[in-house]
């Protein structure tokens, strides 16, 4: 090599901000290092050239030396191999390696080149302990939240179950309005429950959506008569809008896709005094499966210092509106939450003092219109006074035994069945329920999940087995929950329930689960009664 070309290749190797030595392929002897190999591993120019790496034992583990040479062998070059390397003062460093095949000197050599990643790792460690703190956060904050909503629903279960057993008595006029207010502000603070219940779930990742047929044309139709009466309380006109040549039949998550669009329309009734809401569809600019929603409204409008904070959690444009409109900032949180899980987007247009237009897309594939077929209406569940036991050629009523903690709820079910042909029997816990199912035998058991010294759980496990030693038919079981959380459903399923309703419990789905379950023809199958938050 010409000196000049020489000196220019050492001035550039000394000058490589990382490790560099290179090596003969025969025998592995160290011909050249540069200042910065000198610097970091401690070792001077004099006491590396001759040596190998292993004589001056940079490999702690010999096992790493030895899977470099192999990956040099087989493939010619390493790239960027993450190896642990000792310095001569004994400490030891991650390096990331990289090598290759050189010519110098007239012989084969190895060029390997040392990255040191000591502060890159500690940057990944602090991450991802940052990454974990804020996941446990986030997991405590969800769990906080299902906790709270969970045990606000039990006394919320009598609240509301003692207003449905008054509404039913003979009231005076300002009575049945008292009643009503109570009903409506116990049902106002259910939905605000299963609002921060669906907060949880899509923050722990529980939240999954269904995928089936559905009209969107009938989707939207059934969102604006749900909300007409508050609209026409305020004189807004509702106009549902459907773009020509959209396919309307799709397929996803019909229900989800009401909750979006019942939060939108029914924040868009709330902020607006005058004029009307309309909701329109058509395919997105993004065309294939991807439609478009948009909700827009004539309403008090949204400063645009403010749009990007309306989508957080527990967060509305001005607190002057919660005073005004009321909400707690939970729903569109959960919108957002849906549209994404949807594989959508949302955003919105607004003018202070004209109107917002909230847009949202989804992903909902195309599916075939469903064929119409004549079928005989399904019979309804056999009313519960028809369902007494028939032995011995005459009717018995029917066995029941009621396990809960509380006699508040005690006290309800038992006002429920009151009219009724039932042989009513309580227990406060699993341990109770369990001594007295296996020594009398009952038609039914009402069986809350969450009980002090042995739960729902448990017990309903214990009977199970006990029947199946026994050789015993299962007594039918309905779980009552005060969360309607999915995998809480199916933990009910697992121990061995037939049937689950959550708390507050309404007194027409207690009545269908019970018919369902002492029914002639019932099989010990699980379900979940329809009409429940789920």
């Amino acid at each position: 090599m010409d000196p000049k070309n020489r000196e220019s290749f050492r001035n550039v190797f000394d000058a490589n901000p990382d490790p560099i030595v290179i090596s003969r392929v025969a025998d592995g002897k160290i011909v050249l290092v540069n200042r910065e190999f000198e610097r970091a591993s401690g070792y001077a120019k004099d006491e590396a050239l001759g040596r190998t790496s292993t004589e001056l034992m940079l490999w702690p583990d010999p096992k790493e030396r030895e899977r470099c040479a192999e990956v040099l062998k087989t493939h010619g070059e390493l790239r960027n191999l993450n190896m642990t390397l000792r310095m001569k003062d004994d400490s030891r460093r991650p390096y990331l390696l990289s090598a290759a095949a050189v010519w110098f000197q007239n012989e084969a050599c190895n060029m390997t080149v040392a990255r040191d990643v000591t502060e890159l790792r500690k940057i990944e460690a602090a991450l991802i302990a940052a990454r974990n703190a804020a996941e446990a956060a986030s997991q405590a904050k969800s769990e906080f939240l299902s906790s709270m909503s969970h045990e606000i629903r039990t006394p919320m279960n009598a609240i509301l179950g003692m207003a449905e057993l008054l509404g039913e008595t003979p009231l005076d006029e300002p009575q049945q309005k008292y009643v009503a207010l109570m009903r409506n502000n116990g049902n106002a603070l259910l939905a605000l429950i299963n609002d921060i219940l669906d907060l949880a779930r899509v923050e722990r990742g529980l939240l999954h959506l269904e995928q089936t047929g559905m009209d969107l044309g009938q989707v939207i139709g059934g969102v604006l008569d749900t909300l007409e009466v508050r609209a026409s309380e305020k004189q807004l006109v509702l106009i549902p809008q459907t773009a020509d040549g959209l396919l309307p039949y799709r397929l996803g998550d019909p229900l989800r896709l009401r909750q979006i669009l019942v939060n939108l329309v029914g924040n868009a009734i709330k902020f607006t005094e005058r004029g009307s809401v309309t909701v329109r569809v058509q395919a997105a600019p993004e065309a294939g499966e991807v439609v478009q929603f948009s909700v827009v409204d004539t309403g008090i409008g949204i400063p645009a210092d403010k749009i990007a904070a309306i989508f957080a959690s527990f967060t509305q444009a001005d607190s002057s509106t919660a005073r005004r409109y009321g909400g707690s900032g939970l729903g569109l949180a959960i919108v957002v939450r849906l549209v994404e899980l949807m594989g959508g987007r949302i955003w919105v247009e607004s003018q202070l003092g004209v109107g917002s237009t909230f847009h949202f897309t989804a992903r909902l594939a195309v599916e075939a219109a469903p064929v119409v077929e004549a079928t005989p209406p399904k019979p309804l569940p056999q009313p519960l006074a028809a369902a007494a036991v028939t032995g011995n050629d005459r009717a018995r009523p029917l066995a029941i035994l009621i396990v809960d903690d509380s006699i508040d709820n005690r006290f309800l079910l038992k006002a429920f069945f009151k009219s009724l042909p039932c042989a009513l029997d309580e227990a406060q816990n699993g341990l109770q329920a369990v001594e007295m199912v296996t020594t009398r035998r009952y038609d039914l058991v009402l069986m809350d999940m969450r009980m002090p010294v042995m739960d729902g759980y448990t017990a309903t496990r214990q009977i199970r087995e006990h029947e199946r030693q026994q050789g015993a038919r299962p007594v039918p079981i309905i779980a009552l929950t005060a969360s309607a959380l999915q995998e809480e459903v199916r933990e009910c399923l697992a121990a061995g329930c037939n049937f689950h309703v959550s708390k507050p419990i309404r007194k027409a789905t207690l009545f269908e689960a019970v018919a369902r379950a002492t029914a002639p023809s019932a099989t010990p199958a699980f379900d979940a009664l329809p009409g429940e938050h789920s």
